[in-house]
């Protein structure tokens, strides 16, 4: 028994000593966009990835130097994965034929815009933490707005959409918005279609 309470002992002062990494996890998010006007479609869904390399582009506190910038942008060239920041500044777009059938002629005006646009709001750089931040990524068909992909941790919370697929059936648009479960809304899963029409441009 004075044994076993020596290296009770001797574990719990070794384990004192022990010094520890004090930061927290960082978590980052992102967006990849698929358009494929070929085949009418557009997919666009949210990654969420912790602790990246330092000197990288992304999250806060933002770290905007040109050659993370630079890296940044390759990103959006070689994987189509973008950041709240970056589509903000240059939202991306995607023309959708409406009409897909090779039996008749396209119509003048037989497309639509997908357009994609980061919203990232920091009160001016004042945000004390990423809880006073809003990040995420919005989807327009024309000028219909089909959902958001939240970007911080804090808006996942409140919606869970993962991924928004924009298909054409051969005479419409169909917006297809898949969300997880929450810790809000335990009910809020799968996926929900909805009919775009023609989709006003």
């Amino acid at each position: 028994m004075r044994l076993l309470a020596r290296y009770l002992a001797i574990a719990f002062v070794l384990t004192i000593g022990v010094p520890t990494d004090g930061r927290a996890d960082e978590l980052y998010g992102f967006v990849q966009r698929t358009c494929a006007p070929e085949i009418g479609y557009f997919s666009i869904r949210r990654i969420q990835l912790i602790n990246l390399q330092h000197g990288h582009p992304y999250g806060f506190p933002d770290t905007r130097t040109p050659a993370a910038l630079s890296r940044l942008s390759m990103l959006g060239v070689r994987y189509g994965i973008y950041d709240a920041i970056s589509l903000q500044t240059a939202p991306i777009e995607c023309d959708l034929p409406i009409n897909l059938s090779r039996r008749e002629q396209p119509a003048q005006g037989s497309s639509v815009k997908v357009r994609t646009v980061g919203v990232y709001d920091d009160n001016n750089g004042h945000a004390a933490g990423e809880r006073q931040i809003q990040e995420y990524v919005e989807i327009f068909v024309g000028k219909t707005l089909v959902g958001r992909l939240f970007l911080n941790p804090y808006g996942i919370s409140s919606d869970g959409t993962d991924l928004i697929e924009v298909t054409g059936n051969g005479v419409t648009l169909e917006a297809t918005v898949c969300s997880r479960q929450t810790t809000i809304d335990k009910e809020k899963s799968g996926c929900v279609k909805r009919d775009l029409g023609a989709a006003p441009h």
